[in-house]
């Protein structure tokens, strides 16, 4: 069995770090048929991972193009930060490991996956419009009755007459059902596209279990091969994807005076006691300005967070 995992970047302190989601067994994917499975797969891990606060469906305005924001929404998760668990127990990970099982809780903290390729909004709009035109012409399927007389077939044979292969006899709810499912592959396939060269890349553990990790990729945009610190956490050598266009922020020291823990809680608490919409401007505020750790006064007056 092979590991499947996703770049992630913590708000709280800029760290990258690789997350396991899934396992692979290549064995079972051989030849053009077991490739073509393969590539499904990471395409729903992808889609699991991008759209994880927001499940898609079975409606073409399901898989509308994301904005940048909507992207970032939908995909932010708490995840274990390596560096942060770090700060909280005040050792380094190699010590903190063969002490306890257990993470501390306060180490889950904001993350969202890493994306190599940046888009514009203004890109999607074409895109979206063909979405449009499609929910529409399946708006019009379903407003028709369900009858079967010939006026009524004749209707739905002219919205898509070169998929029409049902006969007359067919009832508009069999021909409803048929059409909707699709205009939705249609519009995931639109999607699926896009968030193989917008989305987060997947990689693939190529190493035995016994050796140190060797991350490469398997599906979407991203550097070949991931470079690991010594740490054996997960946590990625930072200087090696700038020449991927990531400029991350000077390493964080560790602040003697500050409880990580408490903090790290603080701004959970808050996220969640938030309305729906204030949340995701403060979330959105949140991604502009990490490290969080290093704004930690600009968010004591903004937001009222006294860290």
């Amino acid at each position: 069995m092979r590991d499947i995992g996703v770049i992630y970047q913590c708000f709280m302190c800029d760290s990258l770090m690789i997350i396991g989601i899934d396992q692979v067994d290549l064995r079972v994917y051989r030849g053009k048929q077991g490739k073509a499975a393969l590539n499904h797969l990471y395409w729903n891990l992808q889609k699991k991972v991008m759209y994880v606060n927001k499940p898609l469906g079975n409606k073409v305005s399901d898989f509308f193009l994301p904005t940048n924001s909507h992207l970032l929404l939908n995909s932010i998760a708490y995840e274990h930060c390596p560096t942060c668990t770090e700060f909280c127990v005040n050792c380094r990970y190699k010590e903190f490991v063969p002490l306890t099982e257990h993470y501390p809780s306060s180490s889950l903290t904001i993350s969202r996956p890493v994306v190599f390729q940046s888009f514009d909004d203004s890109i999607i709009e074409d895109e979206n419009e063909k979405l449009v035109e499609l929910e529409k012409a399946e708006l019009e399927t379903a407003s028709l009755k369900n009858d079967d007389d010939d006026n009524n077939n004749d209707e739905l044979e002219s919205i898509l007459p070169k998929i029409w292969h049902t006969s007359k006899d067919t009832t508009n709810e069999h021909a409803q059902q048929f059409f909707k499912s699709i205009y939705a592959q249609k519009a995931e396939l639109t999607l699926q596209k896009f968030l193989y060269e917008y989305g987060c890349p997947l990689y693939i553990n190529m190493a035995p279990p016994s050796k140190k990790p060797k991350w490469e990729i398997c599906y979407g945009v991203g550097p070949p091969s991931l470079v690991l610190d010594a740490s054996r956490s997960g946590r990625l050598h930072k200087k090696s994807l700038h020449s991927c266009g990531l400029s991350p922020s000077p390493p964080i020291e560790r602040d003697e005076s500050l409880d990580y823990e408490k903090l790290i809680q603080k701004i959970r608490s808050h996220l969640q006691s938030l309305p729906k919409q204030v949340m995701e401007d403060t979330l959105i505020h949140f991604s502009e300005s990490i490290p969080i750790y290093a704004h930690r006064d600009s968010f004591e007056k903004e937001i009222g967070l006294n860290f």
